[in-house]
């Protein structure tokens, strides 16, 4: 039970890390 929530966790923690560095490429994208 506990190893399915640090799974759940650390999918989460991945996939917000993710689109945080989308959203700095983005970013960076546009002010070049």
């Amino acid at each position: 039970m506990r190893l399915i929530l640090r799974i759940h966790i650390f999918r989460g923690y991945s996939l917000g890390k993710t689109e945080f560095i989308e959203a700095v490429l983005e970013k960076a994208m546009k002010d070049s």
